[in-house]
């Protein structure tokens, strides 16, 4: 615990000093920012494409087994009680 705290406070301080770099320093190193939002960014979108996946397997699922039903149920009715 005390460590996470440690590097999320060195992340904060790090991050302060890069936007104030970027503000008032003419020489600004905006790759670095882009590079640092582009990793907090793509942390988060790739969980949400996880979980996402994970819906989308399970949705599938459950749609392919009641068309397996369906149709199970169709093809049987219609032979034996037609």
């Amino acid at each position: 615990m005390p460590a996470m705290m440690y590097a999320l406070k060195s992340y904060l301080c790090k991050v302060k000093s890069l936007t104030f770099a970027a503000k008032w320093s003419p020489c600004a190193n905006f790759f670095l920012i882009d590079s640092m939002f582009y990793r907090i960014y793509f942390t988060f979108y790739r969980i949400y494409l996880i979980r996402f996946y994970i819906l989308q397997n399970l949705f599938c699922k459950i749609l392919f087994r009641f068309y397996i039903r369906i149709h199970f149920y169709r093809i049987y009715l219609t032979r034996f009680y037609n």
